[in-house]
């Protein structure tokens, strides 16, 4: 693809030759993942020092640039591809060799046939549309970027207002590794044009979505039947106490309710306390707003002005909650506030969303009903950080994860996944590649039962 980036008016008067773009590129050489890879990791080493003053200027403070690339430094990161495709990825072929009683083998022996009489080739599904949630800034690049690793063609919604991270990461790969780029679009445009949403998905061998329900259906709904959907979200993230907890632990979820504001499924929406009180419940609650609190002022100064603004929003959003009958009323309920947020403690033990912003609930949750309790929520459940005594945390933390829940971990790393780990219980990029058949010759006597079959 010669252009990098679309508006919606631009793509629409380009669709027309789309097809056979896109037909030109599915019929060039296949980067392999290594070498992907490669170029990945050169680029992030090369664009370190640049990208920090580069997004200085675009208007990013001296921290949020230092984030931002650091974190692309450590994703591109030799070790860390190289780990994911040894663990992510099958392998690039599987010769398959049948036995003289007919028998499958993968193996060369002197009772198998010399020359394997099929293979199992992994293949890319072709073309990925990447609808990205557009809460945070970069996941546009890095959806495009795994998409070039698993050989994919990717074409990547980008929010009407563009992105500048993903924007400048995207220009400067063009300008080191055009050839690679141009299995690269990406299209600002509103989600609101379903029409053009349709058209991209019409193109596209699969979907891959990122983001709410209402998203997730809205994809669904306008994807043809024989397109793939690969979710992922919407998720929900807890913390869950049980016994005396030190002073650092609390600070550490508040620093990490603090950093995230609630915007990404790793995000803390609530904490569950070991205890069928909700006395109890509401005196953990009393104390943590005062610890969340000082996370917040630590995070984001003591500006009044701010601070108004986001109380404005908390209660325009509690109002709104409340008008579609959201909020009921229940007089066991405790809303304790500080100058940035809330903490609500509540009666019953619902796994829920919170208000973004600084806003969470704490809820009654003893050990031997955790199981009953979450079940029913289990397909949505992420991660749990877990604040508890040490000698406990093995059991717990086997417990939590027989309910849904895919991640455990503490209270400092809720939102900082070890690189080259699965993503909602799951390889990611094994569901961006398909296994393929092709079979050589079929040696006589074989029945349908014996014949080698599609892997699932």
């Amino acid at each position: 693809m010669s252009r990098l980036f679309f508006t919606a008016s631009e793509l629409k008067a380009a669709l027309p030759a789309f097809p056979e773009t896109l037909a030109g590129l599915l019929a060039a050489p296949i980067p392999s993942p290594e070498e992907a890879a490669e170029a990945l990791a050169s680029f992030a080493e090369s664009v370190r020092e640049e990208g920090q003053a580069a997004l200085r200027a675009l208007g990013f403070s001296e921290a949020a640039a230092a984030a931002q690339i650091g974190q692309a430094a450590a994703l591109f990161s030799r070790e860390t591809l190289t780990a994911r495709i040894r663990r992510e990825l099958p392998p690039a072929e599987i010769p398959v060799y049948v036995t003289k009683d007919g028998q499958q083998t993968e193996e060369v022996s002197e009772a198998a046939s010399v020359q394997p009489v099929a293979r199992i080739l992994r293949r890319p599904l072709g073309v990925i549309f990447h609808i990205p949630a557009g809460n945070t800034e970069a996941v546009p690049f890095y959806a495009a970027a795994e998409g070039l690793i698993t050989g994919n063609i990717s074409l990547v919604k980008l929010p009407e207002n563009g992105d500048m991270v993903t924007e400048f990461l995207a220009e400067r790969f063009a300008e080191a590794f055009p050839a690679l780029a141009g299995r690269m679009v990406f299209v600002r445009y509103s989600s609101r044009d379903e029409a053009l949403t349709k058209s991209l998905c019409d193109l596209a061998d699969a979907v891959s979505v990122w983001g709410g329900e209402e998203a997730v259906l809205g994809v669904r709904r306008l994807a043809g039947v024989g397109t793939r959907v690969i979710e992922w979200g919407p998720k929900i993230s807890f913390a869950y106490v049980s016994g005396a907890v030190p002073e650092e632990e609390l600070r550490a979820l508040a620093e990490s309710i603090a950093g995230t504001e609630g915007l990404l499924c790793s995000s803390c929406q609530g904490i569950y306390c070991d205890t069928n009180d909700p006395g109890e419940v509401c005196r953990f609650a009393g104390c943590f707003v005062t610890v969340l609190e000082e996370a917040y002022r630590n995070r984001l100064g003591s500006d009044a002005r701010a601070a108004a603004a986001r109380t404005l929003e908390r209660r325009t959003q509690t109002l709104a909650r409340t008008f579609r009958g959201e909020e009921a009323a229940d007089p066991r309920t405790a809303v304790f506030e500080n100058t940035y947020g809330t903490v609500t403690a509540l009666p019953d033990a619902a796994c829920e969303m919170s208000l973004p912003y600084g806003n969470v609930w704490v809820r009654p949750l003893p050990q031997a009903d955790i199981i009953r309790v979450l079940f029913p929520y289990k397909n949505r459940l992420q991660s749990a950080a877990l604040l508890c005594p040490e000698a406990e945390r093995e059991r717990l933390a086997d417990t939590l994860l027989r309910t849904g829940v895919v991640r455990v971990t503490d209270a400092a790393h809720l939102t900082e996944a070890l690189p080259a780990m699965p993503h909602d219980g799951e390889w990611e990029w094994g569901r961006y590649v398909k296994r393929a058949e092709a079979v050589s010759q079929f040696p006589g006597g074989w029945s349908p039962q014996t014949r080698i079959r599609k892997d699932p």
